[in-house]
């Protein structure tokens, strides 16, 4: 069987849970044999191939990662505190902050 170009690469980056951007190589490629591609991911994976207008990844329903919800609840938390503060998040990110839960409480 003869696979499109670069297929190892982008195997190696869509399982890391990488996304392909629009603007990168590989995007076109995959958009080009998305058909392939879809299959092949269902069938050697389980995994969904999932695209956009600016992207590619992967899904999968059965999944114990957690890493990305918690990140996005604490972002989540974050845009609210500032936002409360009349501060904007963009304005927010480059600033030092301090966690005083952390302290030993008396």
């Amino acid at each position: 069987m003869e696979y499109p170009k670069k297929h190892y690469e982008i195997v190696q980056d869509l399982l890391s849970g990488r996304f392909i951007l629009s603007h990168e190589s590989y995007f076109t490629i995959i958009f080009d044999n998305s058909h392939f591609y879809k299959i092949f991911f269902k069938e050697s994976f389980q995994y969904t191939l999932e695209q956009t207008s600016e992207v590619f990844y992967l899904s999968s329903i059965e999944t114990n990662e957690k890493f990305s919800r918690n990140l996005m609840l604490l972002l989540a938390t974050f845009s609210y505190e500032l936002n409360l503060q009349g501060q904007n998040i963009y304005e927010g990110l480059f600033q030092q902050y301090k966690l005083d839960f952390l302290k030993k409480k008396d």
